[in-house]
């Protein structure tokens, strides 16, 4: 355990003071979600300095990791675009007041009610294969720039360093997405970019670069061959926000140089251009600006140490589904003497309802607030009634103090769609 200012056992340190936790706790009730909109400008800041060398570079934020409109609307102010999967997110996105020239809209199979509403909000298309560019009527879509993904299991060999390939349902191969841009200008279309999206890459230091590096080969191929400049093209690669069970964590600012020279490479030769580099770094923005606040309701001690909570793998799944282990502290606790290992787990009567396992944490009581960290991703957003579970209230802590953006679920909430006799 590391030692700063004394024995405080560091991570263990969040923007909420212990006082104002027990008072949302009061409040609000546990378990709850606790955003810090300063955290979250600070997140979208660092990624912009990291890319400063880079003219015209933008940050993109999916929706679907944190979907609240109060937080989507502090990660557009902080100079974020936000990319959109179906009609549900888009018009969470335009409650946030986000206009349509920020927007990206890219869905695998998009349905007709998503499409129209991206088209006829001014959303960015993002075309996941070919055929899909029949559904794109230029006179609606207009001069915005046509985005075409690109599939990566072409690189997928070097960045795993094996044989054994992850076959991605995402975007098109080289091929295929010449075709398309060949077609599109045919048709009328002038301006494009293209994108890839490689959440399940890998997570080697240098696979961000070695995306550039094959977007810009795509680039220089464009240009020689059908006489077109890209007006960008954007890495799409979901980073974690690093915590202590992370034993190789991988930073923006040890990716970044990477991806800088192999950017400055292309920008040297004689045809080349500054062309802009957009980039998608999902849960890395807001995983540090959330915590989950839970309550303990009873100790079991077997083989190893249950502490029960009133929270649940309903509301934090990524844990259990992806073995993610979020770091956790007992509120207004930091000694380092006498700690326990224990698992954190829900009321549901299955095994597999844990929030995290193997922690590290101050002797625990029934009443004591525990604190799940990094939690600012992959929360409400995935969260579910199973086990009856009902979902809970999200407060952001905002420059005028703490409000909610999001009420705790009701039971009249949890059957409203029920069709009662």
């Amino acid at each position: 355990m590391r030692r700063r200012n004394g024995p405080i056992f560091e991570p263990d340190k969040t923007f909420l003071k212990p006082k104002l936790a027990r008072e949302l706790a009061l409040t609000y009730g546990t378990p709850l979600f606790v955003y810090d909109r300063k955290t979250l400008e600070a997140q979208v800041a660092r990624v912009n300095a990291a890319f400063s060398w880079n003219p015209g570079h933008k940050t993109i934020f999916p929706v679907r990791y944190l979907h609240n409109p109060a937080v989507l609307r502090v990660l557009h102010q902080a100079g974020c675009r936000l990319l959109c999967g179906n009609a549900v997110e888009l018009k969470l996105a335009l409650m946030a007041g986000v206009p349509g020239e920020d927007l990206f809209f890219s869905a695998f199979f998009p349905d007709s009610a998503s499409l129209e509403l991206a088209l006829s909000c001014g959303a960015t298309i993002i075309l996941d294969r070919g055929e899909q560019l029949e559904d794109i009527p230029l006179h609606v879509y207009g001069n915005r720039v046509l985005c075409l993904s690109v599939n990566h299991e072409q690189i997928q060999q070097s960045i795993l360093r094996s044989k054994r390939l992850i076959h991605s349902k995402l975007g098109m191969a080289e091929q295929e997405l010449m075709h398309t841009i060949s077609r599109a200008q045919s048709r009328g279309f002038k301006r494009f970019a293209v994108v890839m999206d490689a959440d399940n890459i890998g997570v080697d230091i240098g696979s961000m670069s070695l995306m550039t590096k094959y977007l810009l080969y795509i680039a220089h191929k464009v240009q020689f061959e059908l006489g077109i400049r890209l007006r960008w093209c954007q890495i799409g690669r979901n980073m974690h926000w690093p915590n202590v069970h992370e034993p190789s964590p991988v930073h923006i600012e040890k990716e970044v140089p990477l991806v800088r020279q192999k950017w400055e490479f292309f920008a040297a030769e004689e045809d080349g251009w500054a062309i802009p580099i957009f980039t998608q770094v999902g849960s890395y923005l807001t995983m540090p600006a959330g915590l989950y606040i839970t309550r303990v309701l009873g100790i079991k001690k077997n083989s190893i140490i249950h502490v029960g909570t009133d929270g649940g793998f309903a509301h934090m799944p990524k844990g259990t589904v992806f073995g993610r282990h979020y770091h956790t502290s007992k509120v207004g606790d930091y000694r380092l003497d006498d700690r326990k290992t224990v698992h954190l787990v829900g009321r549901i009567q299955e095994n597999i309802d844990v929030l995290t396992k193997r922690q590290c944490l101050p002797p625990l009581k029934t009443g004591d607030l525990v604190v799940l960290h990094d939690a600012g991703a992959y929360g409400r957003s995935n969260s579910s009634n199973y086990g009856g579970t009902l979902r809970c209230p999200e407060i952001l802590l905002d420059t005028d103090g703490p409000r909610l953006i999001s009420r705790r679920e009701t039971f009249d909430d949890y059957i409203a769609c029920l069709q009662r006799d």
